[in-house]
């Protein structure tokens, strides 16, 4: 009994380390999106479609990596808990249905910034990124 418990104990704190691990390289940019932090749990719902409007008025531009970018599995999987493949079905069905507005797909960190920084009201999540500087439009992740 006290194995099977201690095994529970190291398997949690292991799993919420891990948690922790897959958000280190993780970096939010938004460009007029109302908003200067950002829980986990709110991007997920902007990026699975659920926001079309910030609170400012401003359409909301989603930009998701292109199936270029490196690590774009890792990135949908950290933020979305789906697969890369799977996130861009997904997108696709929103808006055949007319749901959403199609997000702008692009293939690396580089051009992601450049578009964010261009955009009023774009939003984006990039995995790491080499700069030693700030990004001009990162939020902060709570």
């Amino acid at each position: 009994m006290r194995f099977s418990i201690l095994t529970y104990l190291i398997l949690a704190v292991a799993f919420c380390s891990h948690t922790q691990d897959e958000w280190t390289n993780v970096r939010v940019l938004g460009n007029s999106v109302g908003f200067e932090k950002v829980s986990k749990s709110d991007l997920k719902k902007i990026f699975l479609g659920n926001v079309s409007n910030w609170s400012n008025k401003v359409n909301a531009i989603i930009v998701l990596p292109s199936t270029r970018y490196s690590n774009a599995d890792d990135l949908t999987k950290t933020v979305i808990d789906k697969s890369h493949n799977l996130t861009r079905r997904f997108w696709l069905s929103l808006v055949f249905q007319g749901r959403a507005n199609p997000p702008v797909y692009l293939d690396n960190n580089q051009k992601i910034i450049e578009y964010i920084s261009q955009n009023t009201g774009s939003i984006a999540v990039i995995l790491n990124y080499q700069g030693n500087e700030k990004l001009k439009n990162e939020l902060i992740i709570e």
